[in-house]
């Protein structure tokens, strides 16, 4: 690799400075597939790698779509940063099943088995946890593979990672020709749908570009992340004292950690986690995910309640459907539910800024 690559600039000023959120963009846009992760670092896969079908072209996608880099170029897909009563509504699903599996109101969920069941998309890019409760990624095909995607991640999944021609072709058994006719809802953090929209907003032409197969986004409320080592093996491992296969659920809520097992909730003020938090994410100002179509979070709403933003005529579409069809209930919004996403805001950006 020459050492002035675009990659090579990449790496230099993002993944060097530890900057890197992980996404997995790089990943998904490379058209020669010559990236892979690493612990959510990005590296050059090896000449002599089957996964590349060819060296680096220095294209240099890989820097101009990473969410870290300094957007030089004006989104024409985006979102209404002004929150009020039309636009902020407080929802839960309506499947009392869902409702004892999910992080807050499973309206994320029940948004996705609203799409499937109208045959409006025919995946959905989501998480679910390992073992060891570290998300990864996938691609779920239907309602019925929904199952254990619910609920919130505080570690970094590379969700983007999954758009790449070599998963696709891979994991969903589906020739190259035929990538390109996926219809896909994407459910991410802050940067991941910040990189979405910096990809539909060029005028690159390629064979597969990762951001045309999206027809929905649904982004996720994102104060921080935290390096899955630190949060699970550390602090909840050894300094809580809880096992993996202890662990049925973490919830951060009113500025501390809920580790539920079987028994009594483990509880801990959430600064306790201040030096796992990654440190990527302190550059971010977006709490809220401004740029999704739906953002979703429970900040502001009841217990079993969740936050919803509706963003764009796409997002309005899906929510108002989904809530006609039945598959979720909408309550009004209170006063102090806008308040509070606005304060989370101003703090996130704050901590940005410094």
């Amino acid at each position: 690799m020459s050492t002035n690559s675009r990659f090579h600039d990449l790496k230099q000023e993002i993944i060097e400075t530890n900057k890197c959120t992980g996404c997995g963009a790089c990943i998904a846009i490379c058209p020669v597939q010559c990236l892979s992760l690493n612990e959510l670092e990005p590296y050059m896969l090896p000449a002599d790698s089957k996964e590349m079908k060819q060296p680096c072209i220095d294209c240099g996608l890989c820097h101009e779509f990473c969410p870290r880099v300094e957007i030089t170029n004006q989104f024409s897909q985006g979102s209404s940063t002004i929150l009020n009563r039309g636009n902020v509504f407080t929802a839960q699903t309506t499947d009392e099943q869902l409702r004892g599996k999910c992080q807050d109101g499973g309206v994320v969920t029940s948004i996705l088995k609203y799409l499937f069941s109208e045959d409006l998309i025919d995946g959905a890019v989501v998480s679910k946890f390992d073992s060891s409760w570290k998300p990864i990624p996938v691609i779920v095909q239907g309602i019925e593979d929904l199952e254990g995607s619910s609920g919130t991640r505080y570690s970094v999944s590379p969700n983007l990672s999954v758009l790449s021609p070599r998963y696709l072709e891979r994991k969903l058994a589906l020739p190259y020709d035929n990538i390109n006719g996926l219809r896909l809802a994407f459910v991410g953090t802050p940067c991941q749908i910040s990189a979405i929209r910096k990809m539909q907003s060029h005028s690159v032409k390629a064979p597969i570009f990762p951001s045309n197969l999206i027809k929905i986004t649904i982004g996720l409320f994102c104060m921080e992340n935290f390096d899955h080592e630190g949060l699970v093996k550390e602090f909840t491992n050894t300094k809580l004292g809880i096992r993996d296969e202890q662990i049925r659920k973490m919830d951060i809520s009113k500025g501390k950690l809920f580790v539920y097992t079987d028994d009594e909730p483990k509880v801990t003020p959430i600064k306790d986690l201040n030096s796992y938090a990654r440190n990527a994410c302190h550059y971010c100002k977006d709490f809220s995910n401004a740029l999704a179509d739906i953002s979703v979070g429970s900040v502001g709403s009841q217990g079993g309640w969740s936050t919803v933003v509706i963003r764009t005529e796409i997002g309005e579409k899906a929510f108002t459907q989904a809530r006609i069809k039945g598959y979720i209930e909408v309550d009004s919004v209170r006063h102090e539910t806008i308040a509070a996403i606005q304060r989370l805001e101003n703090i996130k950006n704050k901590k940005a800024k410094a």
